[in-house]
C-alpha cells in the first residue's frame, strides 16, 4: 500500500514539476509587467497636467 501511495506521490511530482517552472515565468512576466506599467504611467502623469491646462486654456 505504501509503495502505491509512492507512486501516486511521484507521478504528482513529475505532473507538478513543468507547472512550477511555468508559474516562475508567469511571474516574471507579471513583474515585468508591472515595472512597465509604472513606468507608463509615470510618462503619462505629466500629460494629463498639459491636458488639463490645455483644457482650461480652451474654456477661457
Amino acid at each position: 500500500m505504501i509503495n502505491a501511495y509512492r507512486a501516486v506521490h511521484e507521478l504528482i511530482t513529475m505532473l507538478i514539476g513543468p507547472c512550477r517552472a511555468v508559474h516562475g515565468l508567469i511571474t516574471m512576466l507579471i513583474k515585468a509587467c508591472r515595472a512597465l506599467q509604472e513606468a507608463i504611467t509615470m510618462l503619462i502623469g505629466p500629460c494629463r497636467a498639459v491636458q488639463e491646462t490645455i483644457t482650461m486654456l480652451i474654456e477661457a
